[in-house]
């Protein structure tokens, strides 16, 4: 079984992300000069707790093979959280461009969303006939 590297580098880069925004949400949320209230520490873990599900289930399909029926669904929902998540990333140092933390968000997210685009519709159609 050979290993999707994309896939791989994904569930590792949303594994470290969800790990500190569960584990060390406050740390997280001063390093980006925000109020570390009771609503921001919970919105910041339940968002960690998506990402480390996400991250995991990156992790369990590194081998297995991406198109088809069974690896768009994948995919899909990879780049439906990459392509908003720079969007919003690099809305958020424009607003604020002493913040490089949002910035080096929106390149991680830029170049995970553009690996996927090039993985998900990189390839054609898939035939319901065999070629005769």
């Amino acid at each position: 079984m050979k290993t999707n590297f994309d896939i791989l580098a994904t569930s590792v880069t949303y594994l470290l992300i969800g790990l500190g925004l569960f584990f060390a949400p406050d740390v997280l949320l001063q390093a980006a000069n925000q109020e570390p209230s009771l609503f921001m520490l919970w919105l910041a873990q339940v968002l960690g707790a998506a990402m480390l599900g996400m991250g995991w289930m990156n992790y369990l399909n590194k081998t297995s093979p991406i198109g088809g029926i069974y690896g768009r669904p994948l995919l899909l929902q990879n780049l439906m959280f990459a392509f908003p998540s720079f969007i919003f990333s690099f809305k958020s140092w424009q607003a604020n461009p002493d913040q490089i933390v949002f910035l080096y968000a929106a390149i991680v997210f830029g170049l995970i969303g553009g690996a996927i685009m090039l993985r998900f519709f990189g390839k054609g159609p898939v035939s319901a006939s065999p070629k005769a």
